[in-house]
């Protein structure tokens, strides 16, 4: 399984929600009210033969912002559930991200992991 693989599963799982999602933070004015973003955090092989990595664990972050805090809870369980139906695990269930005082933002950050072959 190649970095780009990993990416195209994230993503897949975050289109079934109906909030944008990318790999790319907003900027400018015209920032929605609610959004996703993903990075890959790392990738680790963590099975071998013949001298190849066989597996790896792939480390996923994926951060939620929304102008409106009281959907926070709800929408972090909604990624959440959308994350592991993908197959991923979770490995943080959601830390706060400070408000963004320009934009009117308040987000969560959650930590995810996927086992791949290959």
């Amino acid at each position: 399984m190649r970095v780009t693989d990993i990416r195209k599963i994230t993503q897949a799982a975050l289109d079934a929600l109906p909030i944008y999602s990318g790999a790319e933070r907003h900027v400018g004015q015209d920032i929605p009210d609610e959004y996703i973003i993903y990075s890959l955090g790392y990738s680790r092989k963590a099975n071998y033969a013949d001298n190849r990595a066989t597996a790896r664990t792939f480390q996923v972050d994926v951060s939620y912002f929304t102008r409106d805090v009281e959907t926070k809870a709800a929408r972090t369980e909604e990624i959440i559930s959308a994350m592991e139906a993908a197959g991923f695990r979770t490995i943080n269930a959601g830390m706060d991200i400070a408000a963004d005082v320009g934009a009117m933002h308040s987000g969560v950050a959650m930590e995810f992991s996927y086992w791949g072959w290959g």
